[in-house]
Parts: structure tokens; sequence; C-alpha cells
């Protein structure tokens, strides 16, 4: 097979996984996934209490029945993330590596859209939990 073959073969490959990755970028934002949050929260947290959020965030997930998953990418804590999922709901919740004692929480409606009572109940009851925690501050993000 010539050099100009196998060029050709591997420019056709190229776009033929361009176009197909295209369409499916495309079908996932005609099915309304939103990759801004609906609710967006910075908390202020001292670095001695992510213990205590986690647990907050885990408490919130079994009370919901959400999945959970935690991550800290092997950094001993340093930068951990939080994914949760239920209602239709997905709740992502990490570290800003910045400011150590900055977290964010943010609320995601990626498929049919949740109805907004559903939604500010799920905010208010994770919110309620988070403000358990000594000296914690909730701000809303817009």
């Amino acid at each position: 097979m010539s050099i100009n073959r196998i060029r050709l073969s591997v420019t056709l490959s190229l776009c033929l996984g361009i176009l197909v990755l295209g369409c499916n970028l495309l079908d996932t934002v005609d099915n309304g996934y939103s990759l801004q949050p609906v609710k967006s929260f910075e908390l202020t947290i001292d670095k001695s209490q992510r213990e205590e959020l986690i647990d907050q965030l885990q408490k919130f997930a079994k009370e919901h029945d959400f999945e959970i998953d935690i991550a800290d990418y092997n950094t001993n804590g340093e930068l951990v993330q939080v994914w949760m999922a239920g209602d239709g709901i997905q709740i992502v919740a990490s570290y800003n590596r910045k400011e150590l004692d900055k977290a964010s929480l943010n609320f995601y409606d990626p498929g049919d859209p949740v109805d907004e009572e559903t939604l500010d109940e799920l905010v208010t009851d994770l919110k309620n939990l988070i403000s358990e925690i000594p000296n914690v501050t909730i701000t809303e993000v817009k």
C-alpha cells in the first residue's frame, strides 16, 4: 500500500470519527442535557471539616436513595470530588484547588426537566444537612 493511500485512509477514518462524534454531541444537546448547572452554590468550609462534609453528602445520598461516588485522585483528600445521582438530578461537589477553604456544589438536570418543586426540596434538604456543620457558609452562585 502506498503512503498516499495510507494518508487517505487515515484522513477518512478521522473524518468519519469526527462526524460520528459530532452527531452524538448533537443528540446530547437535542436530548436537553445541560452542561450548565441548574443550581450552583459555593461553600466556605474549614479544611479540617472536609470529612464532615463528605459524611453529610453520604447521609443525603442515603436519605434520598441517590447513587454516590467519591474520588480523591490519590491526593490524600486534597482534591475530592463527589458525584451523586437520583430523582433525575445529578449533584457534583468538589473542592477548589486554589482556595482550600472553598467547595462548589452543583445541581445538574441531564435528562427530562425535573419539576421545580422536587429540585427545590432536594436543594433545601442538602443545604440543611450541610448547615449542620459549624461555621460553614453556603452562597448561591447566579
